[in-house]
Formats: C-alpha cells, structure tokens, sequence
C-alpha cells in the first residue's frame, strides 16, 4: 500500500511539476482548498439485532432486523487542491466517515468509524467557455485507517469493540463544480470506492472478519480558489 501510494505521488508530482514550468500564469495555474460533506450508501450489509415492533395497545405489529455496513455512513473531508492549464486537478483530501444501524433503534446503537486519506487526480472539462462551470472526472488510490466498529447494545447481549488493520483501495468520482467571481465556488459529487477491513483479531464470524467496506457516496462541496 504504502509503495503504491508513494508511487502515486511521485507520478502526480512529476505532471505538476512539468505543467508548472511551461506556464506561470495564475488564472492557468492555481490553488483551491474546499470542505465536503456528505452520505453514502455501503454495499454489503450486515445484519445484527432482531427486533420487534409493537403498536399504540402494545400489540405485536412486525419484526425486522438492523444492519450495519462498512460502507456509506456520513462523512466530512477537508481537501487541497492543485489546478494546472485548468485542465488537470491533484488533490488531497482528509476525512472522517461514520456508518450506524439502519433502520436505528432507541435502545441499541452500533457504528463504525474511519478516517480516510485520498490523493485524487482529476481531468475537468469545461462546460462553458468562461470555465468557471465544469465537470470533473477522477480517480485515486486512498488509505483508510482506525477502522473501528463499537457495540453498544446491552439489552441484546453486544457490548465492545471491534478494531480493523489500516486498508486501501481505488475510488472513482464525478463532480458538477461552479467557481464564482470572487473565487468561492459550490460543487456537488458521487464517489464509488472499493475496499475491505481485516479484523486485527480473529472471532470466527466472517462478515466482521473481513467487514466489506465498498460504497458509494454523494456528497456537497464549498471551496474556495487562489487566483
């Protein structure tokens, strides 16, 4: 993982590089820092507590059961971008995801948290001619680390914590982005990303041994640009 990631960097850094020296000018060239925020939907649920729904008159109406995912959940990032020819994007992108039990219960709680590290590259294709408005295509290589999935749910007998070894994957994303006058600019995305958690000690459960992280996620953006 962490030679791919280095060699990830080393190939982004190269290309800025490059596209630096054959241009100095600040409206080709420039920074961006933005605040995300979102919710995802994961792919692989796991089921995890029966229980029984009742009526008004105390009356036994249903029964379901709530799962948890190591995917999807809500998540808020900080990000830095470098925009080159207005054309190419590297960025990098620190985040905090959390998933819970769906539907929720009042008397149980689980959830499982991580914290992401994304290099993404982007190609941004001009809607108009001004490019203030574009759509944004990238791809990356992150790294998710303090993968933790906590019980509490006392009156079903879960209590504890599960903790999972540090992980990677690739993650693929499209952006609408609008970049104001003033630099201040609004963008709005969907993220696919393909990962798994290994547990760092074994229960004999596979579906929290290996706990499916992969997901998708739509999220809002606010940013601001250096020109």
């Amino acid at each position: 993982m962490k030679n791919a990631l280095w060699l990830l960097a080393m190939v982004l850094y190269s290309i800025a590089h490059g596209q630096q020296d054959q241009s100095s000018s600040s409206k080709e060239n420039y920074f961006k820092i933005g605040f995300q925020t979102g919710f995802g939907l994961g792919f692989k649920n796991i089921d995890v507590i029966d229980f029984v729904q009742f009526n008004n008159n105390n009356e036994f109406v249903d029964t379901g059961i709530s799962s948890i995912s190591g995917g999807g959940g809500w998540h808020v990032a900080l990000l830095g971008e470098y925009i080159f020819n207005k054309t190419y994007s590297i960025g990098m992108g620190f985040g905090y995801q959390s998933s819970h039990l769906r539907p929720s219960l009042e008397n149980a709680s689980v959830r499982f948290k991580r914290y992401i590290f994304q290099p993404t590259f982007k190609y941004l294709i001009g809607i108009n001619p001004q490019r203030d408005q574009t759509l944004n295509l990238g791809i990356g290589y992150g790294s998710y680390t303090g993968g933790t999935l906590k019980f509490d749910a006392a009156e079903v007998g879960l209590n504890g914590t599960l903790d999972y070894d540090n992980t990677s994957g690739i993650h693929l994303l499209t952006e609408y982005e609008y970049i104001g006058p003033k630099g201040f600019g609004v963008l709005m995305g969907l993220k696919y990303y393909g990962i798994s958690y290994d547990i760092k000690e074994i229960i004999g459960t596979f579906d929290f041994d290996t706990l499916k992280g992969s997901g998708i996620d739509l999220y809002l953006g606010f940013n601001y640009t250096f020109r």
